[in-house]
Order: C-alpha cells, then structure tokens, then sequence
C-alpha cells in the first residue's frame, strides 16, 4: 500500500493534464532468477522473464521470419526455443497455489508439492528432483533449470493484514492511514484481471497454450481475498498488454 501511494503521488505530480497523445515507454526487464535457494519470489520474477521471452520470440522470430517469406525474401528460417509450454506450467503451478489457501500452513506446503508431483510429473518442463523430492520442484526454463524450495510458498501468496489490523486502519482518524485503508481495500477486492494475456494477431497464430484448469474448490463460507500471485498475474498481464502495443505500432 505505500508503495501505491509513491506511484499514485509520482503519476500526479507528472500529470500533463490529459493523456500524451505519443508516448515513449522504457521497460526495465526483469533480470532471470536462479540462486542456491529459489522460493515463491523467484517463480513469480521468472514467470515474467518467460513472458518477455515469449513476446521477444513472438515478434523477432515468428512475425519477422514469415514477413520475409511473405514478400518472397530468401530466408534461410533460424530455430527458436517456442517457451509457450513452460509458460502454461507457471501459470498452472501458481493457480494450485492459489487453491491451496484452506489448507492449514502446516501442511499446506507438503500437500501442495504432493499434488504438483501428481498434476505435473509427467510435463517437460516440470521434474521432480532426485534427493530433494519431499521438499522441491524443478522447472526448465528458457535460461536452464531452476529448483523451487516450496517452503512458505503458500503463506507468501496469501500474505495479508489480519482483519483485526484492518478495522484498526479503517477506524484511525489519521489521514495517511485513511488513504491507506483506501488503497489496501483496493488491492484486496478489485475485480481479478486475467492471468493470461493475446498478443492480438500474433498469438492466434501460434498454437494456443494448455489452458491452465483449476482443481475442483470444496464448498466452504470462507472467502479469501485476493492472492499475490494473483495480482500479480494481472500486473503482469497489463504490462504485456502495453508492450504489444508497442511492438504494434
């Protein structure tokens, strides 16, 4: 929440009055992430790094390599990693998490890992370590294979203020804790935004990716608010969104 509140006051102060109507935008790319220890942070920073990857391909290979065959250039076609599968698993991998939010934290790590092994043990991008089953996944990205400790995984995606420290803001006569009460509402029930993203025409003509399929929720009266790995999706989503239509005009 004060993060959003710098980036509310910063895109107030540089206002114009209205909306440019020609802009330049300036992506910081996100740096590929593979330490001796890799968490939830990890996985959702190189879920980003695969969507570039897979814009970058979409646009310098694919598009290009068929406008040269189009107008009848001689081409001599280049090979490309289509990383359009790893992508799929991330996202797949991330809605598990997201289903695991009434599980108890004490279990909620092992029998999530469990289900993991079982969903996706058979996918090529997806294996299972040798000594470190029990505890880690592996996954081969574009940029080699990185191991996930699932340590945590679950109570960093549902990392929310108790509903105690909530009615505390919401009741506070000072005003920087009511605009803060403004913005955590916000982050915790805005609509939830897709977590994939077209690339208009380009995507529709590559195959499409295997749709990401939630498991099956059990009734409960319980209501979650929304996950990180959920806004961050969306995030993520929205940003590809404006880098298509940079890379379209």
């Amino acid at each position: 929440a004060l993060f959003q509140s710098l980036v509310d006051k910063f895109n107030i102060t540089n206002a114009s009055g209205g909306r440019a109507a020609a802009t330049i935008g300036v992506l910081d790319i996100y740096g590929f992430e593979a330490f001796e220890v890799n968490s939830f942070e990890q996985l959702l920073i190189n879920l980003a790094n695969e969507r570039l990857q897979q814009h970058f391909n979409l646009i310098m290979f694919k598009t290009e390599q068929s406008e040269y065959v189009r107008e009848g250039i001689a081409w001599e076609q280049v090979p490309w990693h289509d990383n359009t599968p790893c992508v799929a698993l991330i996202e797949s991998i991330l809605v598990a998490t997201d289903d695991a939010w009434r599980l108890t934290q004490k279990e909620a790590d092992a029998k999530l890992l469990i289900e993991l092994h079982a969903r996706f043990g058979k996918h090529p991008c997806y294996s299972e370590p040798r000594f470190k089953a029990a505890s880690h996944f592996a996954i081969s990205h574009y940029a080699g294979e990185v191991l996930y400790d699932v340590h945590a995984f679950c109570r960093k995606n549902k990392e929310n203020l108790s509903d105690e420290v909530h009615d505390l803001i919401r009741r506070s006569t000072m005003p920087w804790l009511q605009e803060h009460a403004r913005l955590l509402t916000r982050c915790s029930t805005q609509p939830q935004l897709p977590s994939t993203y077209s690339f208009s025409h380009l995507v529709s003509e590559m195959h499409p990716p295997p749709r990401a399929t939630a498991p099956e929720r059990h009734t409960s009266s319980r209501i979650r608010s929304r996950t990180v790995s959920e806004q961050f999706r969306g995030q993520l989503a929205q940003l590809m969104e404006l880098v298509d239509l940079g890379s379209s005009t």
